[in-house]
């Protein structure tokens, strides 16, 4: 199970990260804050990165055809609706698979805690990298300091002395 994995790869001390995904059809909002306990044991367990989507249907894939058959999406569908990594910070995030059970205010409230994680994460590494290595971590900041929240190679470039390298 899931909770084992992180614990052994914790007590091995084995790097991991995780992807979640949240919207399916079917899923239930009880279903989703399982998720967000999984979230938040991988973060005890040293996890060094989560990444948070809301389930996106894709051409071509089985969730388009689920999609596709209850009328959600078809070859006419604006492709700005179909964003894998909708806004964070948006009062409208619903993905087009969503139960029709579920409240979209409780799902927002859901993927926000999710997305909170997320950035704990970066902001740990950060803080760790700026600890260990102040002046580098000051440099590769002022360089590019937009993608350090975005980039996990900040924390690899400073970690392997590359500090003259630039985030591209």
């Amino acid at each position: 199970d899931n909770y084992h994995a992180l614990y052994t790869l914790h007590k091995h001390k084995i790097p991991h990260g995780g992807s979640f995904i949240l919207g399916s059809p079917n899923e239930s909002i009880d279903q989703m804050k399982d998720t967000l306990r999984l979230m938040r044991y991988a973060v005890k367990k040293g996890v060094e990165y989560i990444f948070v989507y809301c389930l996106t249907p894709l051409p071509g894939t089985r969730i388009w055809q689920i999609a596709s058959h209850s009328g959600q999406v078809n070859k006419h569908t604006d492709w700005e609706q179909l964003d894998l990594f909708q806004n964070m910070f948006s009062d409208n995030i619903r993905p087009m698979l969503l139960d029709s059970s579920v409240d979209p205010r409780k799902f927002r409230r859901v993927i926000s805690k999710a997305w909170r994680y997320t950035l704990l994460l970066q902001l740990k590494k950060i803080l760790s990298q700026v600890k260990r290595r102040p002046l580098q971590s000051l440099l590769q900041i002022m360089r590019n300091p937009g993608n350090i929240f975005l980039n996990n190679r900040f924390s690899h470039n400073l970690s392997k002395g590359k500090e003259k390298q630039q985030i591209k």
